[in-house]
């Protein structure tokens, strides 16, 4: 993201990229054009928990 560092948050042993939603959209436009094989991982809370 041009000019931010991304803010990670520790929750429940896990670590969390604390974005808007904005941000999140303008982020994958980034990860788009790198065109590597990456992905986006949306954890609601049962995942959170199982994890």
């Amino acid at each position: 993201m041009k000019g931010k560092t991304m803010t990670r948050i520790k929750f429940m042993n896990i670590e969390i990229n604390n974005l808007t939603m904005k941000e999140a959209l303008n982020q994958v436009d980034v990860l788009i054009k790198q065109n590597k094989n990456l992905y986006v991982v949306t954890p609601n809370v049962d995942h959170i928990v199982r994890l």
